[in-house]
Parts: structure tokens; C-alpha cells; sequence
């Protein structure tokens, strides 16, 4: 069954508020499982992609698709180093370009995969400053709520704006017995929650 925590209920913008027209959101499947292997994080990760590339400019990356080198403190300054592995640059560029982003994890030992862990290493430690942040996690039963509760703190320490809907898939009954996501209306709705709030509201002027 898919949980989606609400952290916090957020005042509804006035009627007269306009959402900002195009964002660049990238979503980050952390799972070390690619698509073939049949990751349900890159799953999730897919039909987000698709929900959202109606207000937003989307961009995707795997980690199990491109999993990076082991971070290295020497990084943490300047990820654009030219001693620093290509593969490693690209991946900040798309963190510096991206409006919102999306951490999709697996649950791996009650938290979030070393993927995850891993890229959030390489960077600086403001590096998700003033960007919309949204979480979803992937787990048996109720296990998902852990990997998620371990990313806000992340979240709140690099300085990125979390967003208060945290989705938290199940790993068995959000599953059909091929292991395919099963595209439900409910968790379409969750997820059209937490797209809303990784828009940014302008007021009209």
C-alpha cells in the first residue's frame, strides 16, 4: 500500500497566484538496479517522469545506469575540478541547472542506498541550496519510511527545500506479480501532490 507522508499542511497559494511556466526537475533513481534488472525505484522514477513533463523540463539519471566513482574529499569544493572524473562533472552541471529535484531510494538495511550516498558525498554541503526538494522511497511494507525519515535530514542539511509530501511506495502490494508497478490512481494523486509543491508559486503582480 503507498504511504504518502504529509509533513506539514501547506497553505494553498491565493487564487490570484501563478505558477511559475518552466522548472528543470531531476529525478535520481538511487537504485544500483537498472531498468532490465527490474529496479522498482527506476520505475517510479518513470512514471513521475512522465506525470510531470507536462510543467516541467525533465531530467533523468540512473545510478545504476551511471553509478560514480567513490567520492573523494578533494571534490566537495569544487566538483568541476579538472582533476575531477568527467562522469563526476557532468552529474553536478545537471544538479547546478536543475530548478527541483527528485532522491528515489530503495530501502537497503532500514535506509537509503550507498548510490545515494555516494553522490551526496561527492558535492559541496549547500549543494542542494535553494532547490526544491521531493522524496520517494521504495520498500516492504511500512521499511520505507525510514530511508525517507534519513533523507530529510540530508535534505535539510545541504539546505534544500523539502517538500512536505514524502512518498513511500510499497515494494510488494504497489507491485503486480511481475514485479511491475502497477499504476494506480492513488498514487498518480500522491504524485500530483508533490509535483504541485516542487512548482514554484509567484505571486501576481
Amino acid at each position: 500500500m503507498t504511504i504518502s507522508l504529509i509533513i506539514k499542511n501547506r497553505t494553498k497559494p491565493q487564487k490570484d497566484a501563478k505558477l511559475k511556466a518552466v522548472k528543470k526537475l531531476l529525478i535520481i533513481s538511487g537504485s544500483p538496479k537498472t531498468l532490465a534488472e527490474g529496479s522498482k525505484t527506476y520505475q517510479s522514477c518513470l512514471m513521475i517522469q512522465n506525470l510531470a513533463q507536462e510543467r516541467f523540463n525533465t531530467d533523468f539519471l540512473s545510478l545504476g545506469d551511471h553509478p560514480l566513482p567513490t567520492a573523494k574529499p578533494e571534490w566537495h569544493q569544487n566538483p568541476f575540478g579538472k582533476s575531477v572524473p568527467a562522469e563526476v562533472r557532468e552529474v553536478a552541471l545537471r544538479f547546478k541547472q536543475a530548478d527541483a529535484v527528485i532522491l528515489a531510494s530503495p530501502t537497503y538495511h532500514g535506509s537509503y542506498s550507498s548510490h545515494i550516498k555516494n553522490m551526496i558525498d561527492i558535492f559541496h554541503y549547500d549543494f542542494l541550496r535553494s532547490k526544491n526538494i521531493g522524496v520517494i522511497t521504495i520498500g516492504h511494507g511500512g521499511a520505507a519510511i525510514l530511508p525517507a525519515t534519513h533523507l530529510q535530514d540530508v535534505i535539510r542539511t545541504a539546505y534544500g527545500q523539502l517538500c512536505h509530501t514524502i512518498i513511500c511506495v510499497d515494494g510488494v502490494t504497489d507491485f503486480d506479480d511481475n514485479g511491475k508497478l502497477i499504476q494506480s490512481e492513488v498514487l498518480k494523486a500522491r504524485i500530483e501532490n508533490l509535483l504541485n509543491e516542487l512548482q514554484v508559486v509567484e505571486s501576481k503582480k
